[in-house]
């Protein structure tokens, strides 16, 4: 699976939970960014592509 897979697929996801959790859309896309940037750098690391959401 590639990045530009996950980003379309989870992108979503990521970002609502990080507004759950800051309640600040700003920081919310802050960290959605951050997250897909880490994901970006350690996409070798994924080992089952049926669990991504608890990869991320």
């Amino acid at each position: 699976m590639d990045i530009t897979t996950i980003f379309k697929n989870y992108h979503t996801y990521i970002y609502n939970y990080a507004l759950k959790l800051t309640c600040h859309p700003q920081d919310a896309q802050d960290i959605t960014q951050e997250t897909f940037v880490k994901a970006w750098e350690k996409l070798d690391e994924l080992k089952d592509e049926n669990a991504v959401a608890k990869w991320l």
